[in-house]
């Protein structure tokens, strides 16, 4: 998948996640609408969201179809799903 995805921060440049990217897009729609190269960014934003949807039709923040159950077995900590996995959030 080409590129598409921002992130939270300025910091976090390699690794895109959903939330910035939906905010960016929602930010970048009217824009999108009267200038091509926003459009570019924008519609390629798009395709990177909507291919982070996970097999349950759920989306996770950072990675997609990683929320297993080994490793809260393996690494037992109280309340840590959403720290050792990432579990699909339904809007």
């Amino acid at each position: 998948m080409p590129p598409g995805g921002w992130g939270f921060s300025d910091i976090n440049t390699i690794n895109p996640d959903l939330d910035g990217t939906t905010y960016s897009l929602r930010v970048l729609g009217p824009l999108a609408q009267v200038d091509g190269r926003v459009r570019q960014a924008w519609e390629r934003g798009v395709r990177w969201a909507l291919s982070m949807q996970n097999r349950d039709g759920g989306w996770s923040a950072f990675e997609k179809n990683t929320n297993k159950k080994w490793p809260m077995i393996l690494l037992p900590k109280t309340d840590a799903q959403t720290v050792w996995t990432d579990p699909s959030t339904h809007i």
